[in-house]
């Protein structure tokens, strides 16, 4: 189950933040001062007939992005739209014809130009765009942080939850998070791109009952 597997990735994953303060996390991952772009990953899909899946996704990003930000389109709608765009020249890469089921290879591309861009004082931050699977009829544009790792929301868990035993690392917390980092990006990448298929495909299949119902009404006032 990805659902599972998400709340695995980021369970354990705030399990070894909470026990390092910000400046050591700032220490492994230094704020830049060089730039405030931000790399965005948009998620899109490769067909059409899908309702408002792709523009909802496109609207999001139109929202917020920056002149300096750089774009990594996922589907061939994502990557149409912005080839014809005053965003085209923000365009870094773009990935078609990803089937089904993203490569985990592509994440792990996505997540490794993520941090070279990161070393290169390119930008100071990664957002994916992408559409969250509630049920059969609703599905909803998000947006998350990828990295920096977003650990505000910490303080409040601890606050409405106390945490049942005393978790020890070996070697220590801070060499866990700076070598296990690029495998968290990588991982969210893949599940959150494996929910917005999930989202494609309910979206398609509400289209296409509409459509098919909208037929057979034409159909039944003609006879």
């Amino acid at each position: 189950n990805i659902k599972t597997y998400q709340n695995l990735v980021e369970t354990t994953f705030d399990n070894i933040v909470s026990k390092i303060t910000q400046e050591e996390l700032n220490e492994i991952f230094p704020p830049k001062q060089e730039t405030d772009a931000t790399l965005y990953i948009i998620v899109t899909s490769d067909i059409g007939l899908c309702g408002s899946y792709n523009s909802n996704v496109i609207n999001e990003l139109k929202k917020v992005i920056k002149p300096s930000d750089l774009v990594i389109t996922l589907g061939t709608k994502g990557l149409n739209w912005i080839r014809v765009s005053k965003f085209k020249d923000q365009l870094y890469k773009a990935y078609v014809n990803l089937e089904d089921k993203l490569d985990y290879s592509i994440a792990t591309e996505i997540g490794n130009l993520n941090f070279e861009l990161f070393a290169k004082n390119k930008i100071s931050s990664c957002k994916i765009i992408y559409t969250k699977f509630v049920n059969n009829l609703i599905q909803e544009v998000s947006v998350k942080q990828l990295f920096p790792y977003d650990s505000s929301h910490l303080e409040i868990k601890k606050e409405s939850e106390q945490m049942e035993g005393d978790i020890e690392f070996e070697p220590s917390a801070e060499i866990i998070l700076q070598r296990a980092f690029p495998l968290y990006v990588s991982s969210m990448i893949y599940v959150l791109v494996s929910l917005s298929k999930v989202s494609e495909l309910a979206s398609r299949r509400v289209a296409m009952e509409s459509a098919t119902d909208n037929a057979d009404e034409i159909i039944n006032d003609l006879n």
